[in-house]
Parts: C-alpha cells; sequence; structure tokens
C-alpha cells in the first residue's frame, strides 16, 4: 500500500491504490476544507476520509516514577477502526495499538524516569490514512508544588492567623 502525503492544498485527480499486487485506480479529487483538519475524497464511487489529529488528554504535571494515564481520540468520518502510534518524548514508544471505534476513548499509561520537560506525539491511522500528528506537553518539575500561596504563608508565618483574629476580634 501507498501513503500519499496529503497537504491542504493539494488536490488529486486520481489516486491509485496497490492492494494485493492489484493497482486500482479511484478516481476523483482530495479536498481539504479551509481550518479543517478533515481530507475528504469527492466524486468518486466510495468517499474516504483521513482520521483527525487525536485529541490527547492527561496530566500536565507529573512525578518521576510515577505511572500516568492519557487518553487518545481521532474521528474517522468513514467509521473505520482506528491504531494510534503515540510517542512519549523519552524515546519510547507505542507502535499502532488498537483497534479502537472512531470517537473511543484508547487510555495508555506510561512512567518517565528522568525530571524534565516532555512532548507526547500521536498519530492515529484507519490503515488507509494517518492523520497528522498531535502533540501535548508535560513537565517533570524538581519538586512538585504542594501547597498553596496561603498554605506556604501560613507555614512561614504560624502567627499569622491568630494576629489577623484579634485584630478582626473574631
Amino acid at each position: 500500500m501507498i501513503k500519499i502525503p496529503f497537504k491542504k492544498s493539494l488536490i488529486f485527480g486520481i489516486i491509485v491504490l496497490f492492494l494485493s499486487s492489484s493497482i486500482i485506480p479511484i478516481a476523483g479529487s482530495l479536498s481539504v476544507e479551509k481550518d479543517s483538519s478533515i481530507a475528504k475524497l469527492v466524486d468518486s464511487p466510495t468517499n474516504w476520509y483521513i482520521p483527525t489529529p487525536p485529541v490527547i488528554d492527561g496530566p500536565r504535571i507529573c512525578k518521576v516514577g510515577e505511572e500516568y494515564t492519557y487518553t487518545f481520540c481521532s474521528i474517522d468520518l468513514d467509521s473505520e477502526k482506528l491504531c494510534y502510534w503515540i510517542e512519549w518524548g523519552d524515546g519510547t514508544y507505542v507502535e499502532w495499538a488498537g483497534p479502537f471505534a472512531s470517537g473511543e476513548k484508547a487510555a495508555f499509561s506510561h512512567t518517565w524516569t528522568t525530571k524534565g520537560s516532555y512532548k507526547i506525539s500521536a498519530q492515529g491511522s484507519d490503515y488507509w490514512f494517518d492523520s497528522e500528528w498531535a502533540y501535548f506537553s508535560l513537565i517533570m518539575p524538581k519538586t512538585m508544588p504542594s501547597h498553596s500561596i496561603f498554605q506556604k504563608l501560613l507555614e512561614r508565618f504560624p502567627h499569622a492567623f491568630t494576629i489577623w483574629r484579634h485584630l478582626l476580634k473574631l
């Protein structure tokens, strides 16, 4: 199978797919609507769609050594099953996990071993076309924010509450 990289301004007159050593021409044009992540093959016997880039959701501030779960969700307008390629930003990856239903949130867990900032990259595929890449940034700070500013002030000035109470006559 040949996958042709699509760009938003690209229009094809004929797309040729190689399946099982036979060539199947599909007449039509590829068009992409402005401000859309969906490419559509029009004027063909069957319309085919490129999956949307996955929406990635999960924590953005993490601790080293703890496992975190992230969800990935793409839409395929053909309602074809989707697989995901996920790169965790630390040199490890998940290779085409699935299949999942179009619109289904697929959950994957990962543990980072060193502090720093990371960018999760993910791509969905419906076996015919790969989506654009989606990105999600997160950090592993040296110290986790464990207290609010108010708590930090009370720790630094433990008698401040007593003084405020006295001043306000509570």
